[in-house]
């Protein structure tokens, strides 16, 4: 760069013991249609089990590197997904397809490779971070909480701020959604 040569090692210590990746998953389901296809839906049950993730772990910066690739878990993945398909109008000109779709995912991280017990997968601004422990969902966001009262109202201090919780390890959320959806349209003339 500007007549100067540039070099740098990757941060990322490779390992050459990686096992691949294994997913084993079963799906159940119900399809149908009623009415010479004008309503039909489509409905299944999913679950996943992946085991031997390859993640990159975070290892001491004395090591010349910043990550290690391992095997570190295994996460469960399960869920349910509804479609509904309609046909409100079909004429000889004129053909409306409606899909209205509705999915829930819950995941859990079921073991974590010897010696580490929570896997910091990113670390935010204002001590948050987000992680992968056993027990928890994948995503789980840690950071300090509000004080709650007896009622389960937050507490305001003196100063008419909401009062925090002392440590900033505290399970406050999830990355992942409650649910998804969506509603697509199709117009033929």
């Amino acid at each position: 760069f500007a007549g100067s040569g540039v070099a740098s090692n990757t941060l990322q210590l490779n390992n050459l013991n990686l096992k691949p990746e294994r997913a084993k998953s079963y799906e159940v389901g119900l399809e149908a249609n009623f009415m010479d296809r004008r309503i039909g839906f489509d409905i299944s049950y999913y679950n996943t089990q992946t085991e031997d993730q390859i993640t990159p772990v975070p290892i001491s910066f004395a090591t010349g590197r910043a990550t290690k690739l391992l095997n570190a878990g295994t996460i469960e993945n399960k869920g349910i997904e509804v479609s509904l398909n309609l046909n409100p109008i079909r004429s000889e000109d004129f053909n409306w397809n409606m899909n209205i779709n509705w999915a829930r995912n819950r995941s859990e991280v079921l073991e974590l490779t010897d010696g580490i017990d929570n896997l910091q997968l990113a670390s935010l601004q204002g001590g948050v971070s987000i992680n992968a422990a056993p027990g928890q969902p994948y995503g789980a966001i840690r950071g300090r909480d509000y004080v709650y009262d007896d009622n389960g109202n937050r507490i305001v201090n003196d100063g008419g701020y909401y009062q925090r919780s002392a440590t900033s390890n505290e399970i406050i959320g999830n990355i992942q959604p409650d649910w998804t959806g969506g509603v697509s349209n199709t117009f033929q003339y």
